[in-house]
């Protein structure tokens, strides 16, 4: 009787546990407050930039403003149904017309709406 109690709690267990999952979400290359106060108002200029933090996730038409984004979370799943967080975070960057910075700022969520020129 011990040893069926035993199988069918197993049993049971396995499948609860087939349909459970994790996930976790990483999307773009994070840029810590630290790096990024190596941008020098007045001073650094788009390729420093470029050399510094890579290509950036997108350019505005005029190439003034250079956006660097990315994403970090968890999602879990249990049997169907399930949940998750996430953050985003942008660096954004402004040129002048000399493509010298102007300013720049990380922001928490989406960059658009806020101006920092």
């Amino acid at each position: 009787m011990k040893n069926k109690l035993i199988c069918a709690s197993m049993l049971a267990l396995s499948i609860s546990l087939s349909g459970c999952g994790f996930k976790s979400i990483s999307h773009g290359r994070e840029i810590s407050e630290k790096e990024a106060s190596n941008i020098e108002i007045g001073k650094t200029s788009r390729e420093d930039v470029i050399i510094m933090f890579g290509e950036p996730s997108k350019i505005t038409d005029d190439g003034k403003v250079f956006f660097y984004g990315w994403t970090r979370g968890s999602k879990v799943e249990v049997l169907g149904m399930g949940g998750g967080s996430s953050e985003g975070k942008s660096l954004v960057v402004i040129f002048n017309n000399d493509g010298i910075v102007k300013n720049y700022r990380i922001t928490i969520g989406m960059a658009t709406g806020q101006q920092i020129d």
